[in-house]
């Protein structure tokens, strides 16, 4: 078994920018957009519990000076942040050369972790390479490492702190270890559930209890041995922070044995435990020096199915052993990959009006989570201003879900269109069609851009039937996009069937509505690859070459026409893998070259 990370890191300091007198071109800097974004987030929360408050007041005399005084912080933040907001805006659309502003700011780095060919359990613990050295130098962080913590965000919750551990502090080798709170298929990335905070964003004290980062921890700190050790033989006890095991005599010294004296009853939940790391061998270290290096057992010491257990093997007069820290981690076959994303600046959050035209949102999700209150999401399903690009101000009104987690609804396709391969989810075509979430036309289709918000926001693609107007269909399914997708060629149909062809098919796990859940597959630019299918997407493939069946989960939209061709693609009818109506989930034919879904981003 195994485990994967990933930071988030928030940097508190106070910035200044000065007035220059020559031109500058501000608008081409990502951090304006990414720190607008995040000021906007934060005013609209601030913005709904000024209206929560004054709600409560208003309804409960009782509450009236509580009501007053937190309606006064919320006013007073919304006051520091609104000429920031202002500042950035005029920044992102380049009418300002410059500035002078204080203020304190705030950063996340976000955590991917890619997991390979193991699936990475509940309780895995993940290792995060962080230079602290670096960061202490720039006075991001501290040298204790208090203003260093992992946050889990689950979805459509407010973050929480988890315990973790630093080892190396202070070096340029650090490494910030926490365990998985859920656990992660094989052939995925998870790129948003976890995130490292530094410095004086950090508004509590640290959780760094090591029984919640690996699977067990003893350091013997008590002055009694835990419950969770079972003593079977020998006398066994704590002594100056350490546990001593005196097995005396064995009970039988001419047989070549084991004796365990002591055991751990919480770890028979675990699998393939026994003396060794891979296969049948194992490595053992002492005080920090390895003092068995890849060394075979017999198979008469597998513990299979069990736990661990401390002993002595054979002594004619008795084994004294000294033990203290012991740690036990769970293993996989294949290690993730863990990597870190770019420092991006945080800030609380902003108006009342995000998701409104003057103040456009990055995604439904960003919306959804800055409403969040006690779980729930005061922001409600309905129709919204998104941006098509991060990056400008360039919006459209669109249907949001929030109900469940803040889909982004980017495209309704109904029946016979001809060919959309230059259209479809690339540019904006229909849009009105996009206020509402269910399909009542056919033989059209409409939607938006999708490429920036596929690429640098969302995680997840979902199809959907169109029978509701007011959120996801009630049939569907969902699969995560490709971790190395690319804004300048996801969906574009134009790089042709010969590098689509050529991509790494990768393979994913497709859930639908029902509570099934299939293997597919996909590659970098979310295109089938197979060259008589008209180069389809979204898509999710049965097959690493794009082949396509009827009544399966694995899905794709066909943007070509019977008999055309185009980019080296031609479409013989099979690439239309999707439903025809409503009704017809998953699919009863994979030729009937009339798909009848609901796009949506989240």
């Amino acid at each position: 078994m195994g485990f994967c990370v990933r930071h988030i890191a928030v940097l508190s300091a106070t910035f200044f920018f000065l007035v220059q007198s020559q031109p500058s071109n501000f608008s081409k800097h990502n951090e304006i957009h990414r720190a607008r974004s995040q000021i906007d987030s934060l005013i609209y929360k601030l913005t709904l519990d000024l209206n929560t408050f004054i709600q409560k007041k208003n309804l409960a005399h009782a509450t009236e000076k509580e009501a007053q005084r937190l309606a006064r912080i919320a006013q007073e933040e919304i006051a520091v942040l609104t000429p920031v907001q202002h500042v950035l805006e005029k920044l992102a659309k380049n009418t300002y050369s410059g500035y002078l502003c204080s203020t304190t700011r705030s950063g996340k780095i976000k955590v991917r972790i890619e997991a390979k060919g193991s699936l990475l359990p509940k309780h895995y613990t993940i290792a995060i390479p962080v230079n602290h050295r670096e960061l202490i130098d720039r006075g991001l962080t501290r040298e204790n490492g208090n203003d260093l913590q992992v946050y889990y965000h689950d979805n459509g919750q407010r973050p929480v702190q988890v315990d973790r551990v630093i080892k190396g502090l202070g070096t340029k080798s650090a490494n910030v270890l926490f365990r998985l709170q859920t656990s992660i298929s094989a052939y995925t990335v998870d790129s948003s559930s976890y995130s490292l905070v530094i410095g004086e964003a950090v508004r509590s004290s640290a959780m760094d209890d090591p029984s919640k980062v690996y699977a067990f921890y003893d350091d013997f700190s008590s002055s009694a041995i835990k419950k969770e050790w079972v003593k079977v033989w020998g006398q066994w006890s704590v002594q100056n922070g350490r546990l001593l095991g005196n097995t005396m005599k064995s009970k039988d010294v001419n047989n070549d044995i084991v004796e365990i004296g002591v055991y751990l009853k919480s770890g028979f939940h675990w699998k393939d435990v026994e003396y060794r790391v891979i296969g049948n061998r194992f490595w053992q270290w002492a005080n920090g020096k390895l003092v068995h290096n890849n060394f075979k057992v017999e198979k008469q010491w597998d513990i299979l199915n069990g736990t661990i257990g401390l002993g002595c093997h054979r002594s004619p007069h008795n084994c004294k052993t000294l033990y203290d820290n012991i740690r036990v981690t769970l293993l996989v076959a294949t290690a993730p990959n863990v990597t870190l994303g770019k420092l991006q600046a945080f800030f609380p959050i902003k108006s009342a009006l995000l998701g409104h035209q003057k103040l456009p949102a990055d995604s439904c999700k960003q919306i959804h989570d800055a409403s969040v209150l006690n779980n729930k999401p005061r922001a409600k399903n309905g129709v919204y201003w998104i941006k098509i690009d991060l990056q400008g101000s360039a919006a459209v009104q669109t249907y949001c879900d929030m109900e469940n987690g803040g889909w982004t609804l980017v495209g309704k396709i109904s029946g016979r269109v001809g060919n959309i391969y230059n259209k479809w989810l690339v540019s904006n075509h229909n849009i009105a069609e996009l206020k509402a979430s269910n399909i009542t036309k056919r033989n059209q289709f409409a939607c938006l851009d999708a490429r920036s918000l596929a690429v640098e926001e969302a995680s997840t693609v979902l199809l959907s039937s169109g029978d509701k107007m007011n959120g996801l269909g009630s049939k569907w399914v969902m699969w995560r996009l490709p971790g190395d997708r690319e804004k300048a060629s996801f969906w574009d149909h134009s790089v042709g069937s010969s590098s689509v062809k050529a991509a790494v098919q990768t393979p994913v796990m497709v859930y639908a509505w029902n509570g099934q859940k299939k293997n597919c597959y996909q590659n970098k630019f979310g295109i089938m690859p197979y060259g008589a299918h008209g180069g389809s997407y979204p898509y999710a493939s049965y097959s690493t070459a794009g082949n396509t069946a009827k009544n399966d989960n694995c899905m794709a939209v066909g943007v070509m026409k019977k008999h055309s061709t185009a980019h080296g693609w031609s479409q013989n009818g099979y690439g239309f893998d999707s439903a025809s109506s409503d009704s017809d989930w998953p699919n009863r034919s994979n030729y009937n070259q009339s798909p009848n879904v609901v796009v949506w981003l989240k």
